[in-house]
């Protein structure tokens, strides 16, 4: 029979100890839910493509406080691709809390013009936004991906 020495049986109970917590502890973050948007202007215009910049509300469901460095989504306005959502600085989320992200929107203008009388007439449209957060906790990040969609009323008066 082998006989194990006190070092190694301590060292294998603390080993097993912290591998049984890791994996206890360390599910992976829950998608932030999307609240409202809060603000909406036009950074700059073009004919092909239009940059919109927006401040979102979310929601973090998760019980601690994670970093988010980035999100890259899809958008799009009744099934037709909208443009591209981009943020890229990295803002601490606080645990079980509404926060707030600034982020610039990529606009395809063809998806506008196709839509424009739907848009000026301010009707519900359906919005789809797909895409991956960047989210992390203590510098180790993991893609997160996310979507939301729902009916809408684009308000477009204030430009």
């Amino acid at each position: 029979m082998v006989q194990y020495t006190r070092p190694f049986r301590i060292f294998a109970f603390l080993l097993l100890t912290l591998v049984i917590s890791t994996h206890l502890a360390c599910h992976g973050p829950r998608e932030f839910e999307f609240r409202q948007i809060e603000e909406m202007k036009i950074e700059k215009a073009g004919f092909g493509k239009s940059v919109l910049a927006l401040r979102i509300q979310y929601y973090n469901p998760n019980p601690f406080r994670v970093s988010l460095k980035s999100i890259k989504a899809d958008v799009s306005l009744e099934n037709k691709f909208l443009g591209t959502l981009v943020m890229d600085t990295l803002i601490m989320v606080p645990a079980s809390a509404d926060f707030r992200i600034p982020a610039r929107l990529e606009v395809d203008m063809k998806t506008i013009y196709s839509s424009g009388l739907s848009v000026l007439l301010n009707r519900d449209m359906l919005v789809s936004v797909n895409g991956v957060a960047r989210v992390g906790k203590s510098g180790i990040f993991t893609n997160v991906p996310f979507s939301y969609a729902a009916k809408q009323k684009l308000d477009l008066t204030g430009f």
